[in-house]
């Protein structure tokens, strides 16, 4: 691996600060407000950078690149500031009327509609206020809002806040994933309060973007059109235009255990099938004439963006058909055609359009995967000859599989906990099958005017997807297909991107040096995952979960011995286990025991709603049975756990159940949190909602 030179590789010198100045910029985000005096700097030190530039003495060529790396720095964290503040919204208190457009179709979900609109306006009896902020509103099930269309603008009146998360340990930071995404603002709407006073405008006047999506639309119907449905219908559209709307979890899940779930997203890999396709066919044209290559390279490029185009110009082709064309340009420029400084160049130019980029995982994912191929590919590939591999697609294959799987599995395991250990094999069976799928559908969109081919071909596809499907799942079936709840933190994976970087180094200059180096950050790497494993190691406590319509209680004896509890018998366990899902793992737990009804242990005992663990009391009120009732001698308990369903008097039920401590579930009302939290007070006692705190735990 050749040293990153200034000369050799500027990009990479210059993304680098740059991408460091991205992840301060908003880490830094509403701490403080720093963006003015980011900017200061940034101009101050690009002035004095042009200045240095002209500097004669080698020995001061230093303040040069400190300037460079202050200025890179600086930009980056000016840039996504102040991307940031474009979503900053101050939710009113109480219901405000507002005018919103659609930006995009209604989506249903499992209890509601979702619509992504543009808050234009907010009105209220003295003055109309321009927002120009977008939402997420989610809307009661009915027919009618099925229907809405883009554009469409709606009068309502709703209650907003912004984005939150729900507070439990270890869990996805939803709230910063959608101010990211530019959303400022989430809210219900209530039957009854909107109004639809616009319907879409004409087809004319449609953005861009919006055509595209338009057209993406149209191919869709096509595949309907052709027979395709089901779970046909929805890996083809994921494999060739990108929707996965329609994806079930089953098929999601058995792609992630085979390891191959990045074809069902369009990437590099898409592009490079048909850029190497039309390049293919356009070297076959009979005409030769002067200037012909860069015909072909146009046209080739013409193809590539339009593909973008029907794909609805999702930011992942976007990637990749922007690295291509950087590519075609140093061929054009007779430039080395791939190199690091080509990936730098191209991710720079992506991230100063679009900064939160950066904080994309199909962003990371993909440059990180190119790196990879193009520093860990050659030697894998000499490695694999002196094994006697040498069918030279064979070798290709398992190569460049092993050198992206490589270099991509640090941050697998950082997002997604999961080791698949069957990925070379589902590579060398999968691959084959996708490319015959895409290039056959392109085919038969080309023969569309000829219906009897086109109906030939899509039965054709139709075999290609069973057997595809009937692979990934004979892959997904093999013993040990993946190795889930492994848990690593980015301090680790950058240790192991570090590791990884001084082994590259070594197999290009050998040096006692570079192997002390190595060595040496190893055993940090291992001590420091020694002292985390250590430090978390639990002990015996008790945790309420923050999970609306899931009231939960998690009694954790040791790594492999917890119980949760879960009384109502109603709740939703499948959203209760992928929100504590990261906290599990997190802390090394086997699956808990469910205890959901009468269960008695040498641990625990559980009930009628009343819980007794290492010599704590819990009584978990979820109706109104102790409503009326009266006690001689009440029975005193540590936590009284109030959820949905009880709506008596806290001071009636604490003559029963006398406790120290009173915690409030997500799921009562608003109105009922605050009348139960005064009464607490009123009696001197220790009130907790779970909708204001999060997940609480106390050791026992």
């Amino acid at each position: 691996m050749t040293t990153l030179s200034q000369h050799k590789y500027p990009f990479v010198r210059l993304l680098l600060p740059f991408a460091l100045g991205l992840v301060c910029g908003d880490r830094m985000f509403g701490e403080m407000d720093t963006v003015t005096w980011a900017l200061v700097l940034f101009v101050s030190s690009a002035c004095l950078m042009g200045a240095a530039y002209f500097l004669k003495s080698y020995s001061n060529r230093w303040l040069f690149g400190g300037l460079t790396f202050l200025t890179c720095w600086s930009g980056g964290y000016s840039l996504v500031q102040m991307n940031l503040s474009k979503t900053v919204f101050h939710c009113p208190d109480t219901p405000t009327s507002y005018h919103v457009r659609l930006l995009d179709a209604p989506q249903e979900k499992e209890r509601s509609v979702m619509c992504h609109v543009l808050l234009m306006s907010q009105i209220d009896s003295l003055q109309t206020c321009t927002l120009n902020r977008e939402a997420l509103l989610y809307f009661p099930k009915d027919s009618t809002i099925a229907q809405w269309q883009k554009k469409e603008e709606l009068l309502l009146y709703a209650s907003l806040s912004s984005p939150h998360n729900a507070g439990n340990f270890d869990e996805f930071d939803y709230a910063r994933y959608l101010t990211r995404q530019g959303i400022s603002a989430t809210g219900f709407v209530r039957q009854g309060c909107w109004m639809r006073i616009a319907h879409p405008v004409s087809k004319s006047s449609l953005s861009f973007s919006e055509r595209a999506l338009k057209h993406r639309e149209q191919l869709l119907a096509i595949y309907r059109k052709l027979g395709f449905e089901a779970d046909h219908f929805a890996v083809l559209a994921a494999l060739t235009v990108g929707y996965k709307e329609e994806l079930s979890t089953d098929v999601r899940e058995q792609f992630s255990v085979a390891g191959v779930s990045h074809i069902l997203a369009l990437s590099g890999f898409h592009v490079a099938l048909l850029a190497g396709l039309i390049t293919l066919l356009s070297s076959r044209l009979p005409f030769k004439f002067r200037g012909s290559g860069l015909f072909r390279l146009l046209m080739t490029l013409t193809l590539l963006w339009g593909f973008a185009f029907l794909t609805g110009l999702s930011a992942s082709v976007i990637r990749s058909v922007s690295m291509f064309s950087i590519l075609s340009a140093s061929y054009l420029l007779r430039r080395q055609p791939l190199t690091l400084n080509t990936v730098a160049c191209t991710a720079l130019l992506m991230l100063i359009c679009r900064p939160l980029w950066l904080f994309d995982v199909g962003f990371q994912l993909s440059f990180i995967a190119v790196v990879s191929i193009l520093q860990l590919q050659p030697p894998i590939h000499r490695w694999l000859l002196r094994l006697k591999v040498k069918n030279k697609w064979l070798n290709g294959l398992i190569s460049t599989s092993m050198a992206a799987q490589v270099g991509t599995l640090p941050l697998l395991l950082l997002y997604f906990h999961r080791f698949p250990t069957h990925f070379l094999l589902s590579n060398i069976l999968v691959i084959p099958l996708v490319t015959l799928i895409i290039y056959l559908a392109v085919l038969m969109v080309v023969l569309l005017p000829i219906p009897v081919l086109a109906s030939f071909l899509a039965r054709i596809i139709g075999w290609a997807l069973t057997l595809l499907g009937e692979t990934i799942h004979l892959l997904d079936n093999l013993p040990y297909a993946s190795i889930d709840g492994i848990w690593i933190d980015p301090i680790e994976a950058l240790g192991c991107y570090l590791c990884l970087f001084l082994l590259l180094s070594y197999q290009a200059q050998a040096t006692v040096r570079k192997i002390a180096n190595g060595l040496i950050l190893l055993c940090l790497l291992c001590t420091y995952h020694l002292i985390s494993f250590s430090q978390l190691a639990p002990h015996r406590q008790l945790i309420f979960y923050n999970v609306r319509g899931c009231p939960a209680i998690h009694c954790i004896v040791s790594r492999s011995q917890s119980y949760l509890v879960t009384p109502d018998s109603t709740s939703q366990l499948s959203q209760l286990r992928a929100a504590t899902r990261n906290h599990w793992m997190h802390l090394h737990l086997q699956p808990p025991v469910d205890v959901s009804t009468e269960y008695a242990g040498k641990e625990i005992l559980f009930h009628r709603s009343m819980l007794s663990f290492g010599g704590c009391r819990v009584a978990i009120i979820t109706d109104n049975t102790w409503k009326h009732q009266t006690a001689s001698h009440p029975w005193a308990v540590d936590y009284l756990y109030l959820c949905k369903g009880f709506n008596g008097q806290v001071e009636n039920l604490l003559s029963l159940l006398p406790a120290k401590c009173v915690v409030l579930d997500s799921s009562l009302s608003e109105r009922r949190k605050r009348s139960y939290a005064m009464a607490c007070r009123a009696h001197g006692l220790t009130c907790i909602s779970l909708s204001d705190k999060g997940s609480v735990r106390f050791l026992l």
